[in-house]
């Protein structure tokens, strides 16, 4: 193909269609190198699929002589998951080196999103505690015996708010609720002694909730564990 040929590939000629230049780009040696112009959108043909794409398909290459990669992005994001694939340790070692490299910055951009998305997480935490209670409460457990000083600052922390939420409970109402529950935990249906029962605030102390009676209901120490800081009345006769 001549020079002109050439030229008149790589975009002199805007007015040519696709299908006009076609036949000229299956004689040409190097069409990674040829933006086409199809329907006045310019293009290229990928060395790989064989397929014509718009120029924003493909990858910005300073050293090509169109400025761009001869193969799109669809092939390349179809080659990188298959190397992925057949490369997962490899994968696992350089995302470690990355994160260790990189570890303030990446633990700053969790914490910027994780803030800036507090009620997805705070949903999806919910439904972790909920389908997994047991896990959670010995997560919990161990996480106090490791922690004693938090643990007692928490409890401190809920007597405060008792006392400033108002309200008393005593401990014949507590057993007047189990035997009116007979003594089964309202969210799984257990029953002492199998379980051992808890007071559960139906609506949380650190929300305000009163520490009285007619707040509170019977659960077990995993499903109160579960229940964490949400609102929820387990209750039938309240539904």
């Amino acid at each position: 193909m001549t020079s002109c040929n050439i030229e008149l590939v790589t975009g002199s000629h805007n007015n040519l269609q696709f299908s006009e230049l076609l036949p000229l780009l299956q004689g040409y040696r190097q069409p990674s190198m040829a933006i086409v112009y199809q329907d006045g959108e310019p293009g290229k043909l990928c060395t790989r699929c064989g397929e014509w794409r718009p120029v924003a398909r493909y990858p910005r290459r300073s050293i090509s002589l169109d400025g761009y990669d001869s193969i799109c992005r669809e092939c390349r994001n179809v080659a990188s998951q298959a190397w992925r694939a057949k490369n997962k340790e490899r994968v696992q070692e350089l995302n470690r080196e990355y994160y260790e490299a990189n570890r303030d910055e990446r633990l700053e951009y969790h914490r910027t999103y994780r803030n800036a998305n507090k009620e997805y997480f705070a949903e999806q935490m919910r439904k972790f505690r909920q389908n997994n209670p047991e896990y959670h409460a010995r997560v919990m457990r161990e996480w106090s015996q490791r922690h004693p000083d938090k643990v007692r600052e928490r409890d401190r922390a809920r007597r405060a708010r008792k006392l400033g939420n108002g309200g008393t409970f005593t401990h014949q109402e507590w057993e007047a609720i189990k035997q009116r529950y007979n003594y089964i935990c309202l969210r799984c249906g257990r029953r002492e002694p199998d379980i051992k029962l808890t007071v559960d605030h139906i609506m949380p102390l650190i929300k305000g909730g009163r520490h009285s009676a007619e707040n509170i209901q019977p659960l077990c120490k995993s499903c109160n564990s579960a229940k964490h800081d949400d609102a929820i009345d387990y209750r039938p006769d309240h539904v």
